[in-house]
Order: C-alpha cells, then sequence, then structure tokens
C-alpha cells in the first residue's frame, strides 16, 4: 500500500513540475509576441492612441462631393424637319386693279334726238383689268431643319464641390515636423574644445557625437512611400534635413574641425564625395593605403559596389579598426571593421594641420636654444619665458574676438567655434584669406536665381506608364551679370515649381558647372519640406573673377514631370517665378504603342479679314496622336461698332504634315468637304458645332496627319 501511494505521489509531482515548465515556456513566447507587436507598431507609427499631425481629415471623394455642370451648349429638343414653302402653300387670287367703273351705253344714255347725254365712260373689265396674286394658306413659317438633341452624360462635366482635400492618412501623417528640432547654438553646445591637431580634433568631435539618434517623431516618406527619413542636427546643418546624412555627419565633423574645404572637401553624397578627393589627390584605394586615425572611410553597406556610408576612423590595429559612422542603424555609431572587409570602398587621407606643423617647428627651435644657455642666466631666462606667456595669451584673447566678429560679417563659416580656439594673430589672417564664398554660404540663405533664368526646356519628353509621369531632359538656361555674381557672394538656389521631380539619386550630390571643359562651379539637387525641388549654385570664384561681365550658362538633368500638369490638349504646362516656366507641345511627347488613351488637339486662328462687307477667318484644327471622341468645337466672335448676321460655315478636311517646326498641306486631290450643323447665338456671338474624331496617324520621317480647316 505504501509503495502504491508513493507512486502516486511521484506521478504528482512529476505532472506538476512539467506544468511549470510549460507555463514558463508560454510565458516567454507571449512576452516575445508583445514585445514584437509593440515594435512594429511604434516602428510603423500606426498604434492606435498615436495622433494624426498632417492636420487633414481622411477623406475621399463620393459622388456627393460632385455636382453636374451643363457644358455642351445646347438646348434640349425633339428636332424639327424644317419647311419650305412650295406651290401648295400657296391659292392663287384675281384682284381688279384698273380704276374704271364697268359701263356700257343704254337708251337712258341717249336724249330724244338721239345725243349721248351720258357722262360714262364706256367700259368692259378685261383680263388686263386685273392682277394675280398668291396669298400664303399652308399656315406655316419657313425654318431650317433642326437635329433632334436630348443631354447625355456627355454634355455635362463633374464639377468638386465638396471643398474637401482627398487624403488617406498614412505612416507619413505622423510625422511632427516641429519635434526634435535643432539650432546652431543646440549643436554647436556638443562640440569639444579643439587642440589644432586635425586629426585628433575630428576624432574628438565624432565621438562627441555618439549616441545621437535620428528622429523618430519628425520624419519624411521617401518616394516608395514606405522608408522614413528621420530629421537629423547633421542634415539641417547642411540643408537637408531629411536626407541620408552619413557623409553629412562625417561633413560637420570636418567643418567643426575647422578643415578648410579648399584643403579637404566636403560634400552630402559619399559618391560624389569621393570625385572631390580624387581631384585632391586624397582619396586612397582600399588595398593600397593603412588607415591612421583621423582618417575617413568610405563604405559600401549594401554591397552594390558603391560607397553610401562614411566614417572617421578612431583606432587602429594591424588587421582592423573603428570608425565612428552616422546613419548607422539610424544613430551615430562606433564600429569595428576588418580591413579586408568587402565592405571597404577606400580611404581618405588626413592631411596634417600646416599651422601646427609650423608651430612645431618653432617649439623645437627654441627648446635647441633654450639649450644652448647658461645655467646661471637660468632664472632671467625663465622670468623672460613667464612674461613672454602672459602677452602671448593677451594677444589670443583680442585675435578671438576679431575671428568672432569677421564670421558675423560673413567672412568665414558661420559654423565655427571662435570662442573656443586659440589661434595667433598670424593664424587667423590665413583662416580668414582661405574662405571662400561657397564655403561660408553652406548654411547661410542663398540668393534667389529665379530672375536670372532665361528659359527652360524639356527634350526626350516620354510617358511613363508604370509611373504614370513623364520623363524629360530638362535643361535650365541662364544670363548674369559677374556684378551680381560678387555682389550675392557667389551662391544661388533656384526653387523648381511643383511639377518638376528630382530622382532620388541625384539629391545631394555635387555635380561640375562647366563653361566648355572649365569648371565654373557646382549645383547640387535638395528636395525642400514642402515637396518641391530646389537646384543649388556655387560659382568658382576664380573663374568669376577671369571671366566677362556677363555669364551664361546652363544647368540639365534627367528628371520627371507630374502628369497633373498635363492640360486638356495634351500639352505639359509648369509656371513658375519670372521665366522659369517649361512648356512641352503634346506632339513632343512620345508614348508607348500600347498606350491608346492619351490624345492630343492643336488649334490655331489665321485671317480676320474684312472683305466685301464679310468677317473673314480660318479655324484650324489638327491632331498627331488621334482624339477619341467627336469634337465639341466652340468659337465666340466679339466685334465693335458691327452687326452679324449667321456666320457662313464651311470645313474641309485637309491632309498635312508637321515638318520643320510648322504644319504643311500636302496632295490637295485628298482633301474632302464635312457637313456641319453650325448653332450661331447673336447674343452672344458664340458659334458651336461638332465635329468628327480625328484618328492617329503615321509618323516617318515627318508626322502624317488630318486638320479640319
Amino acid at each position: 500500500m505504501r509503495n502504491v501511494l508513493g507512486r502516486y505521489v511521484n506521478r504528482f509531482e512529476k505532472k506538476h513540475r512539467d506544468f511549470r515548465r510549460y507555463a514558463v515556456v508560454v510565458a516567454v513566447l507571449a512576452l516575445i509576441v508583445f514585445v514584437g507587436v509593440n515594435w512594429r507598431l511604434h516602428d510603423k507609427g500606426i498604434s492606435m492612441t498615436s495622433d494624426y499631425q498632417c492636420g487633414l481629415k481622411e477623406h475621399k471623394h463620393t459622388e456627393e462631393c460632385y455636382k453636374k455642370v451643363l457644358i455642351c451648349g445646347k438646348k434640349e429638343t425633339d428636332g424639327s424637319e424644317g419647311h419650305t414653302h412650295t406651290d401648295d402653300c400657296y391659292k392663287e387670287e384675281r384682284k381688279l386693279t384698273c380704276d374704271k367703273e364697268e359701263h356700257t351705253h343704254d337708251a337712258d344714255c341717249y336724249d330724244e334726238e338721239g345725243n349721248l347725254i351720258c357722262d360714262k365712260e364706256e367700259h368692259t373689265h378685261s383680263k388686263d383689268c386685273y392682277t394675280t396674286e398668291k396669298k400664303l394658306i399652308c399656315g406655316k413659317e419657313e425654318s431650317k431643319p433642326v437635329k433632334a438633341h436630348h443631354h447625355t452624360d456627355d454634355c455635362y462635366k463633374k464639377e468638386l464641390v465638396c471643398g474637401l482635400k482627398e487624403h488617406t492618412h498614412t505612416a507619413s501623417c505622423y510625422s511632427d515636423e516641429s519635434a526634435d528640432i535643432e539650432n546652431k547654438s543646440d549643436w554647436e553646445a556638443t562640440i569639444p574644445v579643439l587642440s589644432g591637431n586635425w586629426a585628433e580634433d575630428v576624432v574628438s568631435i565624432a565621438q562627441s557625437q555618439l549616441g545621437y539618434e535620428e528622429s523618430t517623431a519628425n520624419f519624411k516618406l521617401a518616394d516608395d512611400g514606405e522608408t522614413r527619413k528621420g530629421y537629423t542636427r547633421y542634415g539641417a546643418w547642411y540643408g537637408n534635413k531629411y536626407g541620408d546624412w552619413s557623409a553629412m555627419f562625417a561633413s560637420s565633423c570636418l567643418n567643426y574641425a575647422e578643415i578648410p574645404s579648399k584643403t579637404v572637401p566636403v560634400n552630402s553624397g559619399s559618391t560624389a564625395w569621393i570625385t572631390k578627393l580624387k581631384q585632391q589627390k586624397l582619396y586612397k584605394a582600399a588595398a593600397n593605403y593603412n588607415p591612421t586615425a583621423g582618417d575617413l572611410v568610405f563604405l559600401d553597406t549594401d554591397s552594390d559596389g558603391r560607397a553610401d556610408h562614411v566614417g572617421i576612423i578612431t583606432k587602429t590595429k594591424t588587421a582592423s579598426f573603428t570608425a565612428v559612422v552616422g546613419d548607422s542603424n539610424d544613430a551615430v555609431e562606433e564600429n569595428t571593421y576588418k580591413r579586408s572587409s568587402d565592405a571597404i570602398i577606400g580611404y581618405c587621407a588626413l592631411p596634417e594641420n600646416p599651422k601646427q606643423k609650423t608651430d612645431a617647428e618653432s617649439t623645437t627651435a627654441a627648446k635647441a636654444s633654450e639649450e644652448k644657455t647658461t645655467e646661471e642666466s637660468a632664472g632671467e631666462s625663465t622670468k623672460t619665458k613667464s612674461s613672454t606667456k602672459t602677452e602671448n595669451k593677451t594677444e589670443t584673447a583680442e585675435t578671438d574676438s576679431s575671428i568672432e566678429q569677421k564670421l558675423s560679417d560673413g567672412l568665414g563659416s558661420s559654423l565655427m567655434k571662435s570662442a573656443k580656439k586659440k589661434v595667433s594673430s598670424k593664424s587667423a589672417k590665413r583662416a580668414a584669406a582661405t574662405q571662400n564664398a561657397a564655403e561660408g554660404m553652406r548654411t547661410a540663405s542663398y540668393a534667389n536665381f529665379s530672375p536670372y533664368v532665361t528659359g527652360m526646356e524639356g527634350t526626350g519628353t516620354k510617358y511613363d506608364k508604370n509611373t504614370g509621369n513623364y520623363e524629360t531632359n530638362l535643361k535650365t538656361n541662364f544670363t548674369i551679370s559677374k556684378k551680381q555674381i560678387k555682389s550675392d557672394n557667389y551662391s544661388y538656389e533656384l526653387k523648381y515649381p511643383e511639377g518638376i521631380i528630382v530622382p532620388d539619386e541625384l539629391l545631394n550630390n555635387e555635380y561640375r558647372l562647366l563653361d566648355g571643359q572649365q569648371e565654373s562651379g557646382t549645383y547640387s539637387f535638395v528636395k525642400n519640406t514642402d515637396g518641391t525641388y530646389s537646384v543649388r549654385v556655387v560659382f568658382d570664384q576664380s573663374y568669376v573673377n577671369n571671366a566677362g561681365d556677363t555669364i551664361k550658362g546652363n544647368i540639365w538633368f534627367n528628371g520627371k514631370l507630374s502628369s497633373t500638369k498635363v492640360d486638356e490638349q495634351g500639352n505639359i504646362v509648369i509656371a513658375g517665378q519670372d521665366k522659369v516656366n517649361l512648356n512641352i507641345p503634346s506632339r513632343d511627347i512620345t508614348y508607348p504603342d500600347d498606350e491608346t488613351n492619351k490624345y492630343n488637339i492643336d488649334v490655331s486662328k489665321e485671317g480676320s479679314v474684312i472683305e466685301g462687307g464679310k468677317l473673314k477667318y480660318t479655324v484650324k484644327i489638327n491632331s498627331t496622336k488621334g482624339i477619341p471622341d467627336k469634337i465639341d468645337f466652340t468659337d465666340i466672335i466679339n466685334v465693335k461698332n458691327m452687326s452679324l448676321e449667321t456666320p457662313e460655315v464651311s470645313v474641309k478636311k485637309q491632309p498635312v504634315k508637321w515638318y520643320s517646326q510648322q504644319w504643311q498641306a500636302v496632295d490637295s486631290s485628298k482633301e474632302e468637304s464635312v457637313t456641319v450643323n453650325p448653332t450661331y447665338d447673336a447674343t452672344t456671338g458664340k458659334l458651336t458645332m461638332e465635329l468628327p474624331k480625328l484618328t492617329e496617324t503615321k509618323q516617318n520621317d515627318y508626322i502624317d496627319c488630318f486638320q479640319y480647316v
């Protein structure tokens, strides 16, 4: 009995232990699920407790949002056959038209002697005394035939009346553009005191930024609609708050280490930066260089063969090194890399500060001089040395104040921490002399470039049915005086009007502005917070100084155009400030062969001359891509001091070709008349009629098509 009870007790204890193990496993799995779901909700910004920051109401247009507006310009009618009077409409009536009275003399007209005593003329009505008249008896008025018309859906257009913008909340609606914003004083407060050693200073600045993360509350969505681009202080410093910021982080470290951009150029794009460094002979291939602390390392983190991140090397070992990298997991991180890693593209060999080198040589010479002095004069020498130090401190304090004033006047980089550095008066003068306008304008405002734009043109324009937008080679021409460029400190920004799209791959990279083979400056593209794009142009000082009084040039790139800028005739029309306007005729746009829902129509009016008391003019309507339906033609005739009768309208269909930028008539034997039923309103002067549709035509070495005249 005791053995049986023991077995039951052991079995119960084993089941209890197993239950506790299962409970622990279930609890751990539940915790993992909770953490994972909570993180995804945080990452995507779709937590139900989040507030929308977009300020818009979610709304999708329905039928209630529109009203129907009659646009056909016709009255509803059952139509009529019309009526023209014929002989059957009249009855002939004879009417006496002579003024004589019918009279035949009788006995009463004579006296007893037979003399005529009647004063009346003897007269009998003949046919000459009558005229025949036609009297209208049909009871109808003459009228022209009227075509029946009853309004259909084609007679109306929908007009939006709800007053709301169509909007569906997305992840971008959760972005708070006021969150985590920093100004110059905020980020400069994190910069350590400089030593004058460029390598040490850039490493010290980079390490002072460790742990900084891009904002998760203040962000923009990339063109894919999903990837978040968070706000960073480095992007704000460079002028692209939401851009990829690894290169901008490294650039800001060099800037605050007071390394002149003429000595080590900076850039917001890793690949473009390498190009600049190669021009300065500072770039080193990964296989042929042993880096040291302070050097830059260019990394390929997505294995596409192109640099996409930049780090500042902090420590080196035989087979590896550590580097501080911005935009690493959306933060500033210090990572370790093997020198043999395929992720390493190359390096920038940071040069030595020439001022520090000069100071080191002076110190060595001073020490050698001191060793030659006698032991007896050591005390006097020490006093002299102490006195010299005091004087130098006074001079240094004055120099700092002077540099700070110059910076506030715009002569140097506005981001330098001049109050924290110790430099000599000679060094200050050299630093001010080496600053150019481009460096000084990196964080300052750019002058408006639009007044100097002489025109814009797009060539090779084609429709992309996958995106619904258009691709084009966009060229912006400009003319500006040398004097104006100097007055504006060499730097400009041109804001493109809404509808012009700069591809992501072109953003935040620096490109050469060329005058023939000579570099006249640089330009780069940025995306603005309102969704538009700008190009920033920085002219080269030496080029401007040696140029003539007027500088002409152009900026071009392969861009995109929004389909919302296409008018009813199929032309792309984008209007901006001054002459920043783009007009691409529909005939210059290429569509895919299977894109049949796109069409164009060109209308021109010629003549307007008065001949024989009649106003004559010609309207030409043509299409190269065809028109999907009939053409509703409306023309309004406005005249002064004249009265117009019902117009006489004739329509002909003529074969033409578009050649040498003009329409030319061809083969008049194929010309044909077109029957139309025009309607004219004498009160408004409006002439309306319906024309048959024009079909798509062939395109050979010139464009063949038909036109209505």
